[in-house]
């Protein structure tokens, strides 16, 4: 997982990635550099590329080290929640930034990903040019 949205700035894009640096939100490193490449490494391999380390992994190392990889994932996407919030969203409705609200609470972290979709990305574009860049 590159982790692309909080880690890579605009200078840095690849092709049309969506940043939080779009989003006027500093990209900054998920994990510590003496775990980051490990976890990075793990996640890429064993998730999405095809590899022989993967079918080797016994049942003592092929547990995912959850507690290590999702709490900065989770306190990074918080801290851009908030930071979304305090931006002037006047097209957006009432419920949909509740919805985002939400999401910072504990509860959510629970919920399935697919029971987790917001709309919010149909309109950002437009409010983002709009209300953050001035266009």
């Amino acid at each position: 997982m590159r982790c692309t949205f909080f880690t890579t700035p605009i200078s840095r894009r690849y092709k049309d990635d969506a940043l939080s640096e779009d989003y006027l939100f500093v990209a900054a490193p998920l994990y510590k550099a003496d775990v980051a490449q490990k976890l990075l490494d793990r996640f890429n391999k064993d998730l999405f590329h095809i590899s022989y380390s993967r079918v080797r992994r016994t049942p003592v190392d092929k547990a995912w080290p959850m507690k290590d990889l999702l709490p900065p994932i989770i306190d990074r996407s918080k801290e851009f929640i908030t930071h979304l919030l305090a931006l002037p969203w006047p097209d957006i409705s009432a419920d949909e930034l509740q919805r985002w609200r939400d999401m910072q609470e504990l509860r959510f972290v629970f919920r399935n990903l697919a029971q987790s979709i917001s709309n919010i990305a149909d309109a950002q574009i437009a409010s983002l040019e709009i209300h953050v860049k001035g266009i």
